[in-house]
């Protein structure tokens, strides 16, 4: 029996190891107090505020979403970035996330004109496989278009 309990604690310590790794930044990040999360996240520039906002939205449990609209309050000077971070992403859940920023963006009048976020967002959502992700995603791509 103890040579079982072993070999099922190391099983379950290589399942544990070969999850994607937190790094180093969001560490930190999430170390901080959660008041102090935010000043700190609002001084950062759009680089480096999204991959917290990644390693929140795909690595923590229960996902971070709220650093979102710090992100979206960034204005139109973050939709440049946004849109090359979406149209790289492999991986759906990320892309659902960044279609979130886009969405609460299109709700403070930044995407007024910009056909083109509208464009990549609608391409994005087609190729969503994930019925949720696509479901809610579609929602976004509505209120993005709307906002117009």
């Amino acid at each position: 029996m103890p040579m079982r309990s072993a070999c099922v604690l190391c099983i379950l310590l290589l399942i544990v190891s070969c999850g994607e790794a937190i790094p180093s930044e969001c560490k930190e990040f999430y170390a901080l107090p959660a008041a102090q999360q935010i000043e700190v996240f609002k001084q950062y520039s759009v680089e480096r505020q999204y991959p917290i906002y990644r390693c929140g939205t795909t690595q923590m449990h229960p996902p971070d979403m709220g650093l979102a609209l710090y992100i979206a309050d960034g204005g139109q000077k973050n939709i440049p970035f946004l849109l090359e971070e979406l149209r790289a992403e492999d991986s759906e859940p990320p892309r659902r996330y960044i279609i979130l920023v886009f969405d609460l963006m299109a709700d403070r009048g930044y995407l007024r004109g910009r056909k083109d976020v509208a464009t990549e967002v609608e391409s994005a959502v087609a190729s969503m496989k994930i019925p949720f992700l696509k479901e809610v995603s579609q929602e976004s791509l509505k209120k993005i278009n709307a906002s117009l």
